[in-house]
């Protein structure tokens, strides 16, 4: 709401004032205006004014596309953006390729026989055992015999 009012307060203090208290009308919150001849002009010059800068806000508000940016980087052609992320073809089939790649690589490395750890701890197990027999035959005999 506007109001044009006579005096020497200026415009901020008298809408602070007129909007200490919120102005609700039904589901509408209401906020008054205040403006002077001398500041804002009259209400005929003000009105047209106010209307244009309402149009340039809804205008703005229906251009704002919070997907742009990200668009901006997930899309293949800029002819796209849309404020909806539409991928080409081309950049689907990449990633389902990525996908195979990764399965294929995943299926060849678990495919390949390569002895357990205990099948190769048990091995080491036996010649550990094997060169502790003969280090047991060797002792029985003197440094001496065994030289000759």
């Amino acid at each position: 709401m506007v109001l044009e009012y006579k005096g020497e307060e200026p415009e901020d203090a008298i809408f602070g004032i007129l909007n200490e208290e919120k102005l609700v009308l039904g589901d509408v919150k209401v906020d008054i205006n205040p403006i002077t001849s001398w500041k804002s002009g009259t209400l005929e010059n003000y009105m047209p004014q106010a209307e244009e800068h309402l149009k340039q806000v809804i205008k703005a508000e229906q251009d704002y596309k919070p997907l742009a940016k990200v668009e901006e980087l997930e899309e293949e052609n800029y002819n796209q953006i849309d404020n909806h992320l539409s991928n080409t073809k081309l950049r689907a089939e990449a990633i389902r390729e990525q996908k195979q790649e990764a399965e294929e690589r995943k299926r060849r490395t678990s495919s390949r026989s390569r002895p357990s750890l205990l099948a190769r701890m048990r091995e080491k197990q036996s010649i550990l055992e094997a060169k502790k027999q003969e280090n047991k035959i060797t002792e029985r005999f003197p440094k001496e015999e065994r030289i000759m």
